[in-house]
């Protein structure tokens, strides 16, 4: 969990709770992490698909070393990939969980 709320002190801030994002940070750029939430990946997916810088890929801008992230070009994004752009995000995903889920099998089956 993870919130970058500082109390309500400013408005505008991200709260990244389980994965989700609020609708209330379009005002603000967003993080690798704050992409990472919305969109369910890991930070390697993240910075893998801007290195590669292909035209119609991850919208970013880089502020010196950093990267940032317009959330209403994010948002954009997701919903231009349709369903090839999504089935092979999804397959990059179960490909990345791949591992982890064998191991959690392998656990329960020593469990047992």
């Amino acid at each position: 969990m993870v919130n970058c709320d500082d109390g309500g002190a400013k408005s505008g801030h991200l709260s990244v709770v389980r994965g989700s994002v609020s609708a209330d940070d379009d005002a603000r750029a967003w993080t690798v992490a704050d992409v990472c939430a919305f969109l369910s990946v890991g930070k390697t997916w993240v910075y893998d698909r801007c290195a590669e810088n292909l035209p119609g890929g991850l919208p970013f801008k880089r502020i010196g070393s950093r990267l940032r992230f317009d959330s209403v070009e994010v948002r954009a994004w997701w919903r231009s990939q349709g369903p090839e752009g999504q089935a092979q995000l999804s397959a990059a995903l179960r490909e990345r969980r791949a591992p982890r889920d064998a191991r959690a099998r392998s656990r329960k089956e020593r469990e047992q």
